[in-house]
């Protein structure tokens, strides 16, 4: 019996490892790639680009200047500029005198029940005209034809919904060691591939690029429903997937670009606000995940040292199986190989950082974004 048990024990994390190992890669190759894209031919509707910005005086202007160089026959940029205190807005005024597609709106206040970003999204949506929207953040970069190939893409597929995660640069060494394990919890959670399948309850969004039709998300009320989720580009295609409407997933192929966090520190800390509401703010069901994650990545590990026969067999083919496909995703994140080998060392601080976010939120009794404390009541009265 006991030979059994440790058996299933080592069994589990091994097939479930060989599994993604020949599954997620072949999967993944069904994904298109925003490059390979045509540009249309045929005329497109109007687009909108939504942003929302708070202190972003840094970084905020390289970014526009990847986008009011975009050749979209038709588009405007709403940047709303949500309470900044640094010299955000002044940028943004100058910019917009520059440029005639550049509208700009200050916030001043936050009203109650709203968390800042998704109450500057949803006043992006109100003043938006275009028949698409696309909601991006205030660091992304776009190279030029990504727009019309994507909108291209959307019109041409009847879609309502179209995600993209932007490629990652300037990545410090520690931060290569969270990108593999990120990448690889990435592509097992959201598997997306399938937010094509109508069938399929899997979806995505990414803050850096969701595009889709206005008047769709406007039925749905815009960002009411989702007023208070700090993780609003995932809520956001889940609602549109969960009401019946078509959505894809493309990879940005480097067409949109973004650097992210530059340290491993910066990525806890950056975490803490989301990672909990991931799970609803949760405590029992985040633990549990947390170990289970942890049991799928170190028990291959132990048990090629620890178990013995065939239970320590198949550790090894788990470990082996973990790392090769923690390698090959870590090579279409464009970084090199030997990366991936530390794999297990990235998941340890996701798992640290998840739990983190837990503990901070429930310490303090809520979560600070942007400078501004939301309650943790108020923010478990939107759960999904």
């Amino acid at each position: 019996m006991f030979d059994a048990g440790v058996l299933l024990l080592a069994a589990v994390p091994a097939l479930i490892w060989i599994h993604a190992l020949v599954t997620v890669p072949l999967q993944a190759r069904r994904l298109v790639r925003i490059g390979q894209l045509p540009l249309p031919a045929i005329s497109l509707p109007r687009l909108s680009v939504v942003i929302a910005a708070r202190n972003e005086a840094v970084k905020i202007e390289a970014a526009l200047t990847s986008l009011v160089c975009e050749d979209y026959p038709d588009y405007e940029i709403v940047v709303v500029n949500d309470r900044s205190t640094d010299t955000t807005g002044d940028i943004l005024d100058r910019m917009a005198v520059a440029h005639q597609q550049l509208r700009v709106i200050h916030v001043r206040e936050l009203p109650a029940g709203w968390l800042g970003k998704n109450h500057a999204l949803q006043k992006g949506l109100e003043a938006a005209t275009g028949e698409f929207v696309l909601f991006t953040d205030a660091d992304v970069h776009f190279k030029a034809g990504t727009l019309r190939r994507t909108a291209g893409y959307l019109l041409d597929n009847g879609l309502d919904h179209v995600a993209s995660l932007p490629q990652l640069v300037n990545t410090a060494a520690s931060m290569r060691l969270v990108l593999p394990a990120f990448s690889v919890f990435f592509l097992q959670i959201t598997q997306p591939w399938k937010a094509r399948d109508a069938k399929s309850r899997r979806h995505i969004g990414v803050g850096a690029f969701n595009l889709v039709r206005r008047s769709t998300l406007i039925a749905l009320g815009g960002f009411e429903r989702i007023r208070l989720r700090p993780d609003d580009d995932l809520m956001l295609a889940k609602m549109l997937k969960t009401a019946g409407h078509r959505a894809d997933f493309l990879l940005s192929d480097g067409q949109i670009s973004v650097e992210w966090y530059r340290t491993a520190g910066e990525t806890i800390r950056g975490l803490e606000k989301n990672s909990f509401a991931h799970f609803d703010y949760r405590p029992a069901v985040t633990v549990l995940t947390m170990l289970a994650t942890l049991y799928l990545v170190y028990m291959p590990l132990a048990g090629c040292l620890l178990l013995p026969a065939a239970a320590g067999w198949l550790s090894l083919a788990g470990t082996v199986a973990m790392l090769l496909f923690a390698i090959i995703v870590t090579r279409m994140i464009h970084l090199p190989a030997g990366w991936g080998l530390l794999f297990p060392v990235g998941s340890l601080l996701i798992v640290y950082a998840t739990l983190r976010s837990m503990f901070v939120t429930l310490r303090q009794g809520g979560i600070v974004w942007r400078d501004t404390f939301y309650s943790l009541r108020e923010l478990r009265s939107n759960r999904s």
